[in-house]
């Protein structure tokens, strides 16, 4: 391996990014695990997914009507700030 000049790949170790002790205010769980609706417009959902491009990160906003789980609305950043991730109309 070393005369070819191969080398193995090594994952990286887990790194935790929640830091759960701090005195900012947390919002109410408004939907108590509630994941079904039967009108349009009532309870939306938002994740963000990280995806791996090359060698950066780019975000996936998305914003998903619980009844019937269609996409409302997406956005794609190449950061995670407020101004990038959350979406206004």
């Amino acid at each position: 391996m070393k005369e070819m000049g191969l080398r193995s790949v090594l994952k990286r170790k887990f790194v935790v990014t929640t830091d759960s002790n701090h005195h900012y205010l947390i919002a109410e769980n408004e939907l108590n695990r509630g994941f079904y609706s039967l009108k349009l417009g009532v309870k939306w959902v938002s994740d963000i997914t990280y995806i791996r491009v090359n060698d950066d990160w780019s975000y996936l906003t998305t914003i998903i009507d619980l009844a019937d789980r269609e996409i409302i609305e997406w956005s794609l950043s190449e950061d995670m700030t407020t101004q990038n991730t959350v979406i206004l109309d």
